[in-house]
């Protein structure tokens, strides 16, 4: 039954992305890049996670119906990624693009800008640095050009309200990790809860954060739902295991799609959604650990953007695969499949300390 839940996910995800690129072509819900390196890919439909989402709920209609639990879950966390898709629509602002034209390294921002090399000013640091710059040594820096960006919620907002989002999830939760103790007539288990929460939006942002390139974050939540389909499948847990293999295979049916080149985008709907039930199928079906290992690349990842925010350390650019594609002059592909590649490491490994 889980091969064919499988099977289910994939053709309705893939069926039904592929309706979604038509229509949301035809009412302009395209993508509109900032980065220039990507400029090519404007136009292309967003919004495709609404295919995920059908694919992965036909799944669990066929195998067992409690399987939709994490998957009920995680509406409110889309609900916020479909805000933030239709929100990026508008333009908030337009941010100037420049060059180096001295013979010299150049602060801006977090960045060091060489020689010759562009970059976008977003920041509130690059912008009092090209201010600088400007008043101390005008002949050192060029104004080539600006950027539409997209509008979208502030950092405190999207934590804020996913915060409140993730609580949607509690009630599926059992608060029974063992290495919580009891004192006396208090069952300190309960402190799990403040954990899940910040592991849903933990899962929600490492995921819309790794969604940067054609087929990344698809390929990425395959391998890591696979594995935790093969856990669950290895304790007996046959629910668990088809909503994963759902999960799986709505990711693999939207990839379909979305590989290099992407006819179409998961956005905001699909990362938040992909990562708010993983991570809800995790706690549901009590595979935490497993579960943080598969998904590791994207964890990851994601401190890695954090200790460069905090000057701990410096990316060419944000985040590590935009970084390791500037740095080493990669294509796409090459970079997606790296990614890939560790995925399936780290998918081995979890199965592997399950019920290796």
């Amino acid at each position: 039954m889980i091969i064919e839940t499988f099977t289910l996910s994939t053709v309705t995800s893939a069926v039904t992305v592929g309706l979604l690129r038509k229509y949301m072509r035809e009412a302009s819900v395209v993508d509109r890049p900032i980065v220039t390196e990507h400029a090519h890919k404007s136009g292309t439909p967003i919004m495709g996670g609404l295919g995920i989402l059908l694919g992965t709920a036909s799944g669990p209609l066929l195998a067992s119906i409690q399987a939709l639990p994490p998957i009920a879950s995680a509406l409110p966390m889309m609900v916020l990624g479909i805000v933030d898709d239709l929100l990026g629509l508008q333009v908030e602002e337009f941010q100037k693009v420049v060059r180096n034209v001295s013979n010299r390294p150049i602060e801006l921002g977090r960045l060091i800008l060489q020689p010759g090399e562009e970059a976008r000013v977003a920041t509130e640091k690059a912008k009092r640095d090209l201010e600088r710059i400007l008043e101390e040594d005008p002949d050192a820096i060029e104004i080539v050009g600006e950027v539409p960006i997209k509008k979208e919620l502030s950092e405190r907002e999207k934590l804020a309200l996913q915060t409140g989002a993730a609580l949607f999830v509690l009630p599926i939760v059992p608060a029974t990790w063992l290495w919580i103790p009891k004192v006396g007539v208090w069952n300190l288990s309960y402190l799990f809860y403040p954990v899940a929460v910040f592991g849903i939006v933990g899962a929600t942002n490492a995921v819309n954060l790794i969604d940067g390139m054609d087929g990344l974050a698809a390929g990425l939540l395959f391998l890591a739902s696979l594995a935790c389909s093969g856990v669950c499948l290895g304790q007996g847990q046959l629910p668990g295991a088809a909503f994963f293999a759902s999960l799986a295979g709505a990711s693999l049916g939207f990839l379909f799609h979305n590989r290099y080149p992407a006819k179409i985008f998961m956005g905001d709907t699909g990362s938040c959604f992909l990562g708010a039930a993983y991570a809800a199928g995790a706690l549901y079906y009590k595979i935490e650990i497993p579960a943080m290992i598969a998904l590791g690349v994207p964890i990851l990842s994601t401190l890695i953007s954090l200790l460069h925010r905090a000057g701990v350390i410096r990316l060419a650019v944000e985040p590590l695969h935009h970084h390791i594609q500037y740095k080493y002059d990669l294509p796409e592909p090459v970079v997606v499949a790296l990614h890939w590649t560790a995925g399936a490491v780290f998918a081995a490994v979890a199965l592997w300390i399950s019920v290796g």
